[in-house]
């Protein structure tokens, strides 16, 4: 059947929280559509696409149950709010967090958790998240006080991660640190004030790495439940690296240990 397109006056519509219920973009809607995991609501599409994008997009959202609508590519920009929509806009059903335990289930050689406290910039979230993902963490977990949640901005800089990486979200990160399953980890802070570096610190074991806030770091609750704290090497004058940035590096060489043959002694 062939997408709809709208004859009726185009408007913004008052949908709550803006930036959680857009997203826009060639890529980032495609993505979710394969990905199936967050539901949308509505998928419009620019009516001067070229008919080989129609098509593939159309099947993709015939796959995940969705209608496309088509429209004039201003009317998109008044939806979504975004002038780089490319043509592509959905209206998302609110995120579906993980439960937390899950993540830990996951079956894997070098179990690796991540969990970030008090993030703050959706830009910086987004970029961990994929970080997180290209290294194969089995998921992130986040607190609710002063945590970004997954925005249409988190999705579009995690490049789609949120819809492949298991995000879990709990009211109290430090309390649930406490929790037997985080407990079957250890759990280690990133602090440029630790003594051991990361090439020092053993990674092929079960690990939780903690990343905190990008002005402040992590919160004296969050590091209480740490066992061990690791810092990056650094030779230049400034102090820190971004938070984004450091997740990164962490997660290469934790990735770079795990690759090595293990030697029995």
């Amino acid at each position: 059947m062939p997408p709809a397109r709208s004859n009726q006056p185009q408007r913004s519509k008052p949908l709550g929280n803006h930036q959680t219920s857009w997203i826009w973009g060639r890529h980032l809607v495609q993505e979710t559509l394969q990905a199936g995991y967050w539901p949308v609501l509505e998928l419009w599409l620019a009516d001067d696409l070229p008919e080989s994008e129609l098509t593939a997009t159309a099947r993709l959202a015939n796959a995940a149950d969705v209608r496309v609508q088509r429209a004039t590519r201003n009317s998109l920009v008044s939806r979504c709010r975004g002038e780089d929509h490319q043509g592509y806009a959905a209206r998302m059903a609110e995120f579906p967090y993980h439960a937390p335990e899950s993540i830990f289930h996951k079956p894997t050689r070098f179990p690796f958790v991540i969990a970030l406290d008090r993030i703050q910039d959706p830009f910086n979230f987004g970029t961990m998240l994929r970080s997180a993902e290209i290294f194969g963490a089995q998921g992130v977990i986040i607190g609710t006080r002063e945590q970004v949640g997954v925005t249409s901005q988190v999705a579009r800089s995690s490049v789609g991660a949120v819809n492949r990486l298991p995000i879990a979200r709990v009211p109290d990160l430090a309390a649930f640190l406490s929790t037997p399953e985080p407990k079957q980890f250890t759990v280690v802070a990133a602090s440029e004030k630790a003594s051991s570096v990361i090439s020092d610190f053993d990674f092929r074991r079960p690990v939780l790495l903690v990343i905190g806030n990008e002005g402040r770091g992590i919160s004296e609750e969050v590091t209480a439940q740490c066992q061990a704290t690791v810092r990056i090497p650094q030779q230049g004058t400034l102090n820190s690296l971004n938070a984004a940035a450091a997740l990164a590096i962490i997660c290469y060489e934790a990735r770079r240990q795990q690759a090595l043959p293990i030697v029995v002694d």
